[in-house]
């Protein structure tokens, strides 16, 4: 029986194991979160590497090609020089293929539209591939990076404002503790009013889940979430 590892770098609350069935066989599907916990998200990878027939991870950030840097964040880093024996597959990478290809099929039959409207991504850099591909159709597209991963109150008004900002602060991105955006601290209360002023002034609101997640759903009323 094939083993498969799902493993999160967030929230623990879902972890299982449990016995599915696909196109006739039977796999067993463990599902683990480690709560950001970075020493314990390595032991698992290192316990299962090599014991298991293939490991997918989640709440990784994506590799990001720039113009002059590529990005790679640290726990991706980790998971390449870790696992030495298990086909490894980031969730991201599923994510990016999917949504890029649901949203140009919306569009193609008109069931979305965005040329009269002002995105904005929570975090452009988590869905790079995504942002380039909306940011040609929209009447605007702007990014909350620098807020949403930094807790500067600074809003990004275009695509290669983004990518400058991602190269400036690379080193800095890349070591990211990623539940930081998570935390309900005094920078977040502060600006409270400016972000809910970004929010009021878009149509559209990117954002992954678990960020979406860490806030009140009001604060997105009356606008579409992607």
């Amino acid at each position: 029986m094939k083993h498969l590892l799902s493993l999160s770098v967030g929230s623990s609350r879902v972890s299982s194991s449990e016995l599915i069935q696909f196109q006739g066989k039977e796999y067993r599907l463990t599902h683990l979160g480690v709560d950001y916990d970075v020493d314990m998200f390595e032991s698992i990878l290192k316990s299962y590497d090599g014991k298991c027939d293939a490991i997918c991870v989640s709440y990784v950030p994506p590799v990001v090609v720039l113009r002059k840097k590529i990005l790679m964040h640290d726990l991706y880093l980790l998971v390449r020089d870790t696992v030495k024996e298990t086909p490894v597959y980031f969730g991201h990478h599923l994510r990016a293929i999917i949504g890029n290809w649901t949203l140009r099929k919306s569009m193609e039959e008109g069931d979305f539209n965005c040329s009269n409207a002002n995105v904005l991504f929570l975090t452009g850099l988590g869905m790079h591939e995504l942002a380039k591909t909306l940011a040609p159709m929209a009447l605007s597209c702007r990014f909350l990076d620098a807020w949403t991963l930094l807790r500067a109150p600074v809003l990004l008004k275009d695509l290669g404002a983004l990518e400058k900002h991602a190269t400036v602060y690379a080193r800095t991105l890349e070591k990211l503790q990623l539940d930081d955006h998570l935390a309900d601290g005094i920078g977040r209360r502060l600006f409270k009013k400016w972000f809910r002023q970004k929010i009021q002034a878009s149509d559209i609101v990117v954002a992954p889940a678990n960020v979406i997640s860490s806030f009140e759903p009001k604060a997105f009323k009356g606008k579409i979430l992607l």
